[in-house]
């Protein structure tokens, strides 16, 4: 459509639904704009409001601290493997060829605490390791499963394996005390983890939303005015005090005057283009409120428009700092229950559980041939019994099971926003 002038109005190209175009020019923005240019350029990604702008402004102090550590970081994943890899050769000696599962073993007692000093470290090289590529892999979302599933293995696949093929003595017994610690710690840095890539990926769905369904007007820098008033925008907020409104437009916009949201409205500046043809040509406010093609289709493709996702986008992230109090609150009310049908479980499978068992002081007298020596060094390890054992399991598949509530409670949210548009 061609360019229409009116009084005091730059020439302004009208959008069309599903294409780009040029946002209307203002005064106030040629003048302002050198001088915001250098805000606009350190703000690349910011969003306008003063409490989403807070949380952006936090997680951007996170990533700067992390920037900082990398080099720290990087020193410390190059000792630690390297004191990993020694102590993990050493136990893997002392095992396959110190006779390490060998309850009749002469130097058992030696052995027993030269392999909890090799283990500790092993297990403290491995907690380094992991924190470090954590540091220096903040943005890689797998990394959480990757401990995560590193310290199941160490809470269950190792002892296990150690039990069933290698033998249990005071040596070995150490060995799995020290790899179930590690992998209880490991399975919840793991879990944190994988929470902090929830709550970005929260963070980024509104923008990505808009990339994949918003086809309906055009996603413009505001205007210098409209980004002071959009800063104390809500999930409440009408249409007006939105980014994307432009004044020339709003003084003469029917839902404006009527004070009522376009879309609820019916119509709007992106989505009804022959009402804002009417605004531009500056025909009466009785002509611009006459019904339109738009008007006469009923609903407006409003899933579709930049302005009602941007205003889905208040109100996702108003309610998403709620997923994780709503969590916590949620899995302390269905604990006793989740605790009632464990404990049935584990009486129903006391022989399985037992397998994971793994005390020293359960050794036979025939086993501890080896001398007092290595009595008394068995008696200062594997003391967990088979009921602290299994509360720590319950524990474990207990923040497994606020994980998955909390996964489903996240997607819940964007349902309700984004696709049933509450």
């Amino acid at each position: 459509m061609p360019n229409i002038a009116a009084p005091r109005v730059a020439p302004v190209v009208v959008p069309s639904p599903g294409t780009s175009s040029p946002s209307v020019a203002s005064p106030s923005v040629t003048t302002s704009h050198s001088a915001s240019n250098a805000a606009s350029e350190t703000d690349i990604g910011a969003p306008q409001d003063n409490f989403s702008r807070g949380l952006w402004d936090i997680g951007q102090k996170i990533r700067g601290a992390l920037d900082a550590l990398e080099a720290p970081a990087s020193w410390l994943l190059r000792v630690a493997a390297v004191i990993g890899v020694c102590a993990l050769a050493y136990v893997l000696a002392a095992v396959f060829f110190g006779g390490a599962g060998l309850a009749t073993n002469p130097k058992m007692g030696e052995l027993t605490k030269n392999l909890d000093m090799a283990s500790k470290a092993f297990t403290y090289s491995l907690l380094a390791l992991m924190i470090a590529s954590l540091v220096l892999g903040y943005e890689d979302n797998r990394l959480g499963a990757i401990v995560a599933a590193t310290g199941f293995f160490f809470y269950i696949a190792a002892p296990l394996g150690i039990k069933k093929f290698i033998g249990v003595t005071p040596a070995t017994a150490v060995m799995a005390t020290h790899f179930r610690q590690i992998g209880y710690v490991l399975v919840i840095i793991g879990l944190i983890k994988a929470v902090a890539d929830i709550a970005v990926w929260l963070w980024h769905l509104p923008e990505r939303m808009k990339t994949r369904h918003a086809s309906v007007g055009v996603s413009n820098q505001a205007e210098a005015k409209q980004r002071i008033i959009a800063r104390e925008a809500n999930m409440l907020s009408p249409c007006w005090k939105l980014p994307f409104c432009r004044e020339s437009i709003r003084k003469q916009c029917p839902a404006f005057l009527a004070k009522t949201t376009c879309w609820k409205f019916g119509r709007g500046c992106y989505c009804d283009t022959e009402m804002i043809s009417r605004i531009v040509r500056g025909e009466s406010l009785e002509a611009i409120k006459a019904p339109t093609q738009q008007s006469r289709q009923g609903k407006p493709p409003c899933g579709r428009c930049y302005i009602y996702l941007e205003h889905q986008t208040y109100k996702f992230r108003m309610l998403s700092p709620l997923v994780l109090p709503v969590t916590v609150l949620v899995t302390y009310l269905i604990w006793p229950i989740y605790v009632r049908f464990f404990g049935i479980a584990y009486n129903g499978f006391d022989s399985l559980w037992s397998v994971f068992s793994f005390n020293a002081s359960n050794l036979t007298s025939g086993d501890m041939k080896a001398s007092a020596e290595g009595l008394a060094a068995a008696s200062q390890v594997g003391k967990e019994s088979a009921a602290s054992i299994a509360l720590i399991t319950q524990n474990m598949f207990g923040v497994l099971l606020g994980f998955m509530v909390l996964i489903y409670f996240s997607k819940f949210i964007e349902w309700a926003i984004y696709k049933a548009k509450w």
